[in-house]
């Protein structure tokens, strides 16, 4: 069986900074719905930018934008690092959690889990996780684009070197606040922003189809835009409408 991992942390986490997500609680997180288009002339995005955890009306209308992009011919992109559960493989995903764990500075799971002391702080009253139902993605038929957890770790060690575990790192369970090292944000960003944005840019323009819709986290959108111009300096972010 195959699952997906929400490791697209907001910029609460990329910040560091645990009082905003109180102050964003009531506005941010539940207002502000991203939806934007980018073309170089030929292909056009329609680049909807998730928050991972919402409310349940806010999840609505972003069913909404993807049925309706979907009916007139939009093929439908979405992200989530794929993992296993497979008996045979357990050992090797604790070793690539705790590997990922090590560079984010947190065990990254839904990050509405009350096994997980990582992501406590993002348990709010009314608020759900974003799921493939509640967002209008068929995983049957839609295009997965993102990176295993197997694919991230690979790539990342190749570029940056092996990703070295200490005892601490090996000691203290999955699931316990991890306090065993400091986040590097550069670090931080390669593995989860500039890797990831690679794939996508990739997905993007080898795919026939010239109508793409794209559900990913926000903080992913400029870096796609950025990469895309290094392919062809034509593309660009057109005015909301």
């Amino acid at each position: 069986m195959k699952k997906y991992l929400t490791a697209c942390i907001l910029a609460i986490v990329l910040c560091s900074c645990a009082k905003s997500i109180y102050s964003l609680r009531g506005n941010w997180m539940n207002k502000r719905y991203m939806v934007d288009r980018m073309t170089n002339g030929e292909k056009m995005i329609v680049y909807i930018g998730v928050i991972h955890i919402n409310t349940p009306e806010y999840y609505q209308k972003i069913k909404k934008d993807i049925d309706s992009l979907r009916a007139v011919g939009y093929s439908i992109m979405y992200e989530g690092i794929l993992t296993t559960d497979s008996p045979q493989t357990k050992e090797r995903q604790e070793l690539l959690d705790r590997k990922l764990r090590k560079v984010l500075g947190v065990h990254t799971t839904n990050y509405i889990d009350s096994t997980n002391q990582d992501m406590k702080s993002f348990n709010v009253k009314g608020f759900v996780n974003q799921t493939s139902e509640n967002t209008g993605i068929n995983r049957l038929t839609d295009h997965h684009a993102d990176l295993s957890l197997e694919q991230l770790i690979t790539l990342y060690e190749e570029r940056k070197g092996p990703i070295i575990l200490t005892k601490c790192d090996l000691e203290t369970k999955l699931g316990e606040k991890y306090k065993c090292s400091k986040r590097e944000k550069d670090n931080f960003n390669y593995l989860l922003l500039t890797l990831r944005n690679e794939y996508l840019t990739n997905t993007v323009l080898t795919h026939t189809n010239n109508k793409i819709a794209i559900l990913y986290g926000n903080q992913h959108k400029y870096g796609l835009l950025h990469n895309l111009k290094q392919h062809d300096p034509k593309w660009k972010l057109l005015p909301i409408q």
